[in-house]
């Protein structure tokens, strides 16, 4: 029973705390609000939570356990099988990336939105930046494998390109795009990267239909 009721209090500070996160961004918000909105006692939420910075890292915790999970993979050149290389498998992972922008908005918002005054509010451009690195080993390992004829893309255009996906996470974010909307608007953006790629790259017909 005891830990039931200490489970609730902690249940009620992180519902509180995230819509006060939400509404004024992680900076303007502060635990007397929340407290004052919970009807917790502010030494009772500092019990459960030591910080501000803490509780809202609590809150966001599952969303940047799927980014760093993500990253990791793409460090392991045995996750890219031949199938990978294809135009299916392109589509198929825009639908995850889109499922997983829907089930992650509200806190994928406070990241990208709301996240100023945080030890998260740099994230983004951080989280950029690594992708960018991973997708240049992934891109090298690419044209080994496949044998492209062009061999040429440059760290920047691969940084241009890992941009372009935070941004269009970024537009469905800010403009609430549902997620059938996404998958459509996602399919749109991956048929421009992945012939775009095979035009730069130069490599064969025939992943197209795997």
């Amino acid at each position: 029973m005891v830990q039931s009721k200490k489970n609730e209090i902690e249940v009620k500070i992180l519902e509180t705390a995230k819509a006060e996160f939400l509404e004024f961004g992680f900076k303007d918000s502060s635990i007397r609000n929340i407290s004052a909105k919970s009807g917790i006692p502010k030494s009772n939420i500092y019990t459960y939570f030591e910080s501000k910075d803490t509780l809202f890292k609590e809150i966001i915790k599952n969303t940047i356990l799927h980014i760093e999970l993500n990253l990791e993979k793409m460090k392991n050149p045995e996750n890219y099988p031949p199938e990978t290389y294809g135009f299916k498998y392109h589509i198929y992972m825009i639908e995850q990336v889109s499922e997983f922008v829907d089930r992650h908005r509200e806190n994928l918002k406070l990241l990208i939105f709301k996240s100023e005054g945080s030890s998260y509010e740099n994230y983004l451009d951080k989280t950029i930046d690594h992708y960018t690195e991973l997708s240049v080993f992934q891109t090298k390992y690419f044209i080994e494998q496949v044998q492209c004829r062009g061999r040429e893309v440059s760290k920047f255009m691969i940084h241009s390109i890992v941009s372009c996906y935070a941004n269009f996470v970024k537009e469905i974010i800010m403009h609430e795009i549902p997620l059938n909307k996404i998958k459509e608007y996602g399919k749109e953006f991956m048929v421009i990267f992945y012939y775009g790629s095979k035009a730069l790259l130069g490599w064969d017909d025939k992943w197209d239909n795997i």
